[in-house]
């Protein structure tokens, strides 16, 4: 059932390959073709019948409030209907992905039916002797999503990447050497299918906020998104997926090199390698693999210049000044684990001792997130005046559950503080963050 449908863009480089084969879609964003259609339906009252066994490929749930759907490998069959008792729903299908290779025999779609208003939400979540984890609880590849019933008529999202893999915690660091595990004391997350681990169970958390219908969609299509960290989904039918590579363009260039090496002339091994160079932190992060560095040597030989691309990828952090604001910045450094929260204050001294403006925060809180691969919000707390303090934060890794968020796409804010000392401000800060949807 694996087809290779190759879209691949980048936006550095403007390049998009041409696919091999093509998916059509219908008019409701969903592919065309045979597929099976679970409905997870949301009900004022819990049901009291004895739904085991009754395929009727649908699911009850609470129209408010959390349900589990508990999983188990087999072909595609509702095992237990009766999501709204202590015992869950439970479902059957197929393993997504049985060579682990990031691809998908399968997709699934989701959009909301039924009276505009209500939404849910939906995750991955497994339970081993370690605990009960979720998308949430790591910051891999993995996110829970938001089903939402607008107004107008419902489109089909492709959630392939978030239903049908997990973020599995693979390495752990028992820090108070009681036996009891906390998601900060992970330090190794991989993205594996459901079914493609050992685990007690597995199952959706399904978190109903009046949503009548939830209606997903398999269809005997794979999902592709060239990426090295699976952040995004949305880009076409096949993922292309490296959790080892370093970076997207690096993933491209092996991808260019078996179809048509002549295809990477000196401007486009310029734009992989500053992909790759960006990605590794110039080589120094721990995603740099030996294989990064043969790829990157062959772009050089290929017309690549290296020093030009650090020269503009780092001009903002050459200076001495801003160096000595970013040592002081990380020496004030705070973790807060149970909201994924990095968090440093710089004071007017600070910039008055080194010329850089508070606009240079921006360049070291990139440099600070490259430290914290677990961290979902970063903030530098500033005093931008004597006694006035605000903060720059920053939460490209929340997704639809950011604090404060009100545009589309909008994944960094400066939000004033009324606290007159750095200790207020702080505290200020953290009263301010939403921590149901951080946590």
């Amino acid at each position: 059932m694996k087809k290779v449908i190759a879209i691949v863009s980048l936006a550095a480089m403007a390049l998009v390959v041409a696919p091999v084969s093509a998916v059509e879609e219908t008019g409701n964003g969903a592919p065309s073709g045979a597929h099976y259609t679970l409905n997870i339906i949301g009900v004022p009252k819990n049901k009291t019948a004895d739904m085991t066994g009754n395929n009727g490929r649908r699911i009850f749930v609470p129209e408010t409030g959390k349900a589990k759907i508990l999983l188990t490998e087999g072909d595609f069959q509702v095992l237990d209907a009766n999501g709204t008792d202590a015992n869950g729903a439970a479902f059957q299908l197929p393993n997504p992905d049985e060579d682990g290779d990031g691809t998908t025999s399968y997709s699934v779609y989701v959009r909301a039916l039924g009276k505009p208003g209500g939404s849910a939400k939906m995750q991955t979540c497994y339970t081993d002797a370690t605990g009960t984890w979720c998308a949430v609880d790591f910051g891999g590849g993995v996110s829970q999503i938001t089903i939402t019933r607008s107004k107008g008529q419902p489109k089909f999202t492709n959630v392939s990447k978030d239903l049908l893999y997990v973020d599995v915690c693979v390495a752990w660091v028992d820090a108070n050497g009681d036996g009891v595990f906390t998601a900060d004391e992970c330090t190794d997350v991989d993205q594996l299918p459901l079914f493609g681990f050992d685990a007690e169970e597995i199952f959706w958390d399904y978190d109903n906020s009046g949503l009548k219908l939830a209606q997903l969609r398999f269809y005997e299509v794979p999902t592709v998104v060239v990426s090295a960290r699976t952040a995004d989904d949305a880009f076409g039918q096949v993922h292309i997926v490296s959790l080892t590579a370093s970076s997207a363009s690096e993933i491209l260039a092996q991808f260019f090199e078996t179809m048509d090496n002549t295809a990477i002339d000196e401007r486009v091994s310029q734009c992989l390698l500053a992909g790759i160079v960006s990605a590794t932190d110039s080589f120094q992060g721990k995603n740099t693999t030996p294989k990064a560095l043969q790829i990157a040597s062959d772009l050089m030989n290929r017309g690549a210049d290296q020093q030009e691309i650090v020269r503009h990828l780092y001009k903002k952090m050459n200076s001495l000044e801003l160096l000595k604001l970013w040592g002081i910045i990380m020496a004030r450094l705070q973790w807060h684990a149970p909201l994924h929260l990095a968090w440093s204050f710089a004071l007017q001294s600070d910039f008055t001792d080194s010329s850089p403006s508070p606009d240079h925060l921006i360049v070291i809180i990139e440099r600070i997130k490259r430290n914290y691969a677990s961290g979902k919000v970063f903030v530098i707390i500033y005093e931008d005046t004597p006694h006035h303090f605000s903060a720059l934060v920053e939460w490209s890794r929340l997704g639809n559950n950011a604090p404060w968020h009100e545009k589309d796409g909008e994944t960094m804010r400066t939000i004033p503080l009324h606290g007159t000392s750095a200790d207020a401000a702080q505290q200020e800060l953290l009263s301010r963050l939403d921590v149901s949807s951080i946590a």
